[in-house]
């Protein structure tokens, strides 16, 4: 906790850079869901979509195109009726205790031509070849292609704690 918050800036600074390259994302989406919400908000700003956003924690948002349910993401999702055209799970996946069925509730929601983006802490970690294969082979199992997949990172000079961010961009297996 000590490193955290030694190199609180530079961590909130990956939080920005990871949230300006979903900003067209947002804009572009018909319907979101947000599942467990954090720092979205500055996107939330830029979009005329319909947002829901589903967290246990109930936040006050004051934008007319927000709903907000209270609900926790390890149980099963709530009906929605409508499907989405972007999901984004931004640090939310290193709490979801059954990653598969979470991400089975998520194809439930996501349209055809969906797109889901996953935000995860990746601190001190080397996204290897084999480590990429396993995310491909581990999405591809429950109906997702990954379509991108980068490393956000900020160089603090500390060989014991580099402040990291896996980006993965993700569509429905057709």
């Amino acid at each position: 906790m000590k490193k955290y918050k030694e190199y609180e800036k530079e961590i909130l600074s990956l939080v920005d850079e990871l949230n300006f390259k979903q900003r067209n994302l947002y804009v572009d989406a018909k319907n979101i869901l947000i599942l467990g919400f954090d720092s979205e908000i500055s996107n939330l700003r830029v979009t005329k979509s319909n947002v829901v956003i589903i967290d246990i924690n109930p936040k006050k948002i004051n934008l007319n195109n927000v709903k907000f349910i209270n609900n926790d993401l390890n149980s099963s999702f709530p009906n929605l009726s409508i499907e989405f055209d972007l999901v984004v799970a931004n640090f939310i996946m290193e709490y979801i205790q059954e990653k598969k069925i979470f991400l089975k509730n998520i194809i439930e929601n996501l349209s055809k031509n969906g797109t889901l983006v996953i935000g995860l802490w990746f601190h001190n970690r080397i996204l290897t070849q084999d480590l990429e294969n396993k995310f491909r082979i581990f999405f591809n199992k429950v109906g997702f292609k990954i379509i991108n997949i980068e490393v956000l990172m900020r160089d603090v000079n500390d060989p014991i704690f580099i402040p990291k961010v896996l980006f993965i961009t993700l569509e429905r297996e057709q």
